[in-house]
Order: structure tokens, then sequence, then C-alpha cells
């Protein structure tokens, strides 16, 4: 009699039970397919969506990327995409009213898309950058290649931080491109990192998606004798301003600019923490302008800094050294970049002005120098050329008379030089002596002019004497240059 009650009560339950009891439907299809696409997974019941986050897909995710899933309470549409070609075996799963057979898949490989992929380190430190890599070749001409969009959820463990632009290496028949992804993780842990997605356009109407298993990435703790906020990567610095001389009270810009590889824009730090207002120095609120882009070299990252200041004091005065220190995860050590401090001279603005006054005068003296002594060389050679070409003492003296109007003109005094030709026979027309007289007295003594003089006095009449030329050309020779420059520069 209670056996008989017991099985009463069992049916009763069964019966209160059974129309709850909703079995899902759940399919994948298809069978076969090629690398690249996707297998679809449609899942309808009731309360499916319950069920499904429940299930074990840990066999599934080591073959496949669960790339978008659709649909809501009772029915999920869901878009497999494999890894890699090969036959895989998924196991029976199963929770509450959702039964999903073991079904096999055979994935083949591409025939017209090839990727290899690199994936990031395994170890790494918080903060420290980590790169996807995927190389990949497409038969076709300029076939569309690309990586899909990254999105950062604020309760992941890491941030994507973009994708470089691909460079495409295009040829008749194929397509390369080089596809670079940069993340970094934010906190210590061990972590699955997924792989970004790699979009193939096929034809205008069909694409093919790629990715690469999760690589698990073991996030070590930073040292604990660094500072909280410190740059992982490697930082160089180059500081911009140069004069000397400098105003009191005027404003200035001290320019800094911070390149990070491997660095995020934001851990590049703002050196305006090492400066105080000592010194003489009154430094004003610095402006900052921050950019990175990730390439095929890395995550590049700039901070430009203006610092504007004034100097309060004159004298000689030191703009402060300044030093950044990031922590290097290639050799585990921390390493700096010290800019010098840098000296200059403190005016008040009437000094400067007085000192840039002496140097514009010092420098067109200079030019007049150069330029007086380059008029002179010139003469001087002009006059040898002329001598070495004389055939009579006529043309000697010409060269002569040439040469001393442009160089003794400001020593005539009023005189006149003497005029040899064939016909003279005036002995009231200024002497050779006169000339002498006055070539000494720029020159100084001079006996190669005494030796010409004594020459041309004694063939005065002759139509052809060499040794007047010899005489001649041994009394140019004797010039020395600058003489008169510097005479002329001494009356300027």
């Amino acid at each position: 009699m209670v056996n008989l009650w017991r099985r009463f009560g069992v049916l009763i339950g069964f019966g209160l039970f059974l129309p709850g009891l909703v079995l899902a439907d759940s399919r994948m299809y298809p069978e076969e397919v090629v690398l690249g696409n996707p297998v679809t997974w449609i899942i309808s019941g009731e309360q499916v969506e319950n069920d499904f986050e429940q299930l074990d897909l840990s066999v599934l995710k080591q073959h496949f990327v669960i790339h978008d899933i659709e649909g809501g309470s009772s029915r999920l549409r869901l878009r497999l995409y494999p890894y890699e070609a090969g036959v895989f075996q998924l196991p029976a799963m199963h929770h509450g009213g959702l039964h999903v057979k073991p079904i096999t898949i055979h994935v083949q490989e591409n025939p017209e898309v090839s990727v290899t992929w690199q994936a990031p380190e395994k170890q790494a430190y918080p903060d420290e950058v980590l790169y996807w890599r995927a190389d990949v070749s497409a038969k076709g001409e300029n076939i569309p290649i690309r990586a899909l969009p990254t999105e950062n959820d604020p309760n992941q463990a890491y941030q994507w931080l973009g994708t470089a632009e691909p460079k495409a290496d295009h040829t008749l028949f194929e397509n390369h491109v080089r596809l670079i992804s940069a993340v970094r993780f934010l906190k210590p842990g061990a972590y699955s990192l997924p792989s970004p997605g790699v979009r193939v356009d096929s034809s205008a109407y069909r694409h093919e998606l790629f990715f690469a298993p999760p690589q698990t990435v073991q996030v070590r703790p930073m040292p604990s004798y660094l500072p909280a906020v410190l740059p992982i990567g490697q930082v160089s610095l180059n500081a911009d301003f140069n004069p000397f001389w400098v105003v009191t009270g005027d404003l200035y810009h001290w320019v800094w600019r911070l390149n990070g590889q491997n660095v995020t824009d934001e851990q590049l730090p703002n050196l305006a923490s090492q400066l105080t207002d000592t010194d003489g120095f009154e430094w004003l609120m610095p402006t900052v302008e921050r950019t990175q882009a990730v390439t095929e070299s890395g995550l590049m990252s700039r901070a430009e800094i203006d610092q504007p200041f004034r100097i309060l004091e004159y004298g000689w005065v030191r703009l402060p050294a300044l030093r950044v220190t990031y922590f290097n995860p290639q050799s585990g050590r921390l390493e700096d970049v010290v800019f010098p401090a840098q000296s200059m001279v403190a005016l008040p603005g009437a000094v400067i002005v007085f000192g840039q006054l002496l140097l514009a005068l010092l420098a067109l003296l200079s030019l007049r120098v150069i330029w007086l002594g380059l008029r002179e060389a010139f003469l001087k050679w002009r006059l040898l050329a002329g001598l070495k070409q004389a055939d009579s003492v006529l043309q000697v003296w010409q060269q002569v008379d040439s040469w001393s109007r442009r160089q003794l003109s400001h020593r005539q005094n009023g005189q006149a030089w003497p005029v040899i030709s064939k016909d003279v026979s005036d002995s009231r027309q200024p002497s050779l002596g006169g000339w002498l007289q006055v070539f000494e007295s720029e020159y100084g003594d001079n006996a190669q002019a005494r030796t010409l003089v004594d020459r041309l006095n004694e063939q005065l009449y002759s139509e052809r004497y060499p040794a007047v030329k010899l005489a001649a050309l041994d009394w140019a020779k004797s010039l020395p240059l600058f003489k008169v420059s510097f005479s002329r520069l001494r009356r300027f």
C-alpha cells in the first residue's frame, strides 16, 4: 500500500513538472568549412540565453572564436570562426533544457588566403606594450586586407592601443600586408589575451575573417622599490633654448620634447614638477600637447611641453638640469635620460641693445677690412699681369701709374704723377722722386721702389730696356697686402 502511494506521488510530481520542461533546439552548420568562413550555431527555446551562459565551452574555444552573438532569451545565433585547419570534435554539452549533440567539424585550408601570426610575449609588466602581428597574403589584385576594430571594456585587464596603418605590397597576382596591433595590461595576474581579427574582402559581397588562438600572458608586478608612476619602455628628451644673452624680465619659452617608444603618451612625464621658483627664475603655467600612434616600429608617443618663464636677476644664471627616469622591460633596469644644465648671461635690455649695436659695428668693420684686402690683392695681381706684358718703359710706367692712382690717391694731396712719353722734354713736370716720396709715405722705405725710380730716370727716353721691367716686377712683388687697407681702416 505504501509503495502504491509512492508511485502515485512520483507520477503526480512528474506530471506537474512536465509542462515546464521544454527542450531547446541546437543546430551547427555547415560541418565542412574553409578557414576564414564561419560555422553558424543556432539555439532556440525557452530561456536558452541563461542555459547557454552556463555551458562548458572550453573545448569549443580551443578551436573556435565566438565572433558575434545575435538574438535574445528564446533564440541565439552565433558565428564561430576556426583558428586553423583540421578536424575538430566538439563533445556533447548540456545545461537545463539546452542539450547540444556532439559534432565533428572539418576545417579546410584556405587556397586564396594565408595568415601567419606572431603572438605577443608570454610575460610582461603592467603598462608594458605588447604586440599581435599578422602577415597576410591574399591571391588576387588589390584585395582589401585590414584589421578588425578592437574595443576596450572597462572590466578588462588589458587595453588595446590601436593598429598600425597597414602598408600593402601589391603584385599582379598577390597582395601582402603586415598588421600590427598594440595592447597593454593594467594590473598583475595571468590573463588570456585574444588576437585581433583580420578581414579579407575576397569580393564586393563576401569577406573572410581570421583569428589566432588566445595567448596566455603572465603579468608580473613591478619591483617594489620603483615609484608608482614610471614610464615603461624607452624615452628620449630634447630641450630647445639656445640664446646665450637674455633680457631680465622678458618672457621666454623653454620647449621640451619627450619621445617614447613602447610608451603611451600619458606615461610621458610633465617635467615642470622638477622646477622651483628659485635662483632668479619665475616659472609660469606650461602647455602640453600629447600624441601617440602605432607604427611598424611599434608604439611611438610624443609630448611637447612649452614652459614659459622669466629671469628676474642680473648676471650669470643657469637653467636647471632635467632628468627622465624610465623602466626598460628588456633589461629589467631603471635608466635615465639627463639634459644638462644650461648657462646664460642675464642683462638689462639697454645693455643688450648696446651690445648688439657694437657687434653690428664690428661686423661692418670686418666687412670693410675684407673688402679693402680683396681690392688690394686684386690691384696687385693686375699690376703684375700688366708689367709682365709691358714692352717698353712707357708701358711699364703706365702700369705703375694706373696702380698708383687707385692705391695711393688718398696720399697725393693734390700732387700730379709724372707723365712719361716719347716726347717728354718739359722739365717742369713732376719728378719720379715725388712719386717715390708719396709711395714711401704709405709703405715706408722700399729698396725695390728706389731701384725702380733709378732705372726709370736712367732710361727715361729708352724704347726698350729690360732692366726697368725687371725692377718694376721686383717692386710690385714686394708690395705687402693689407698695408693700405689697415691705413684706411684707421682713418675710417
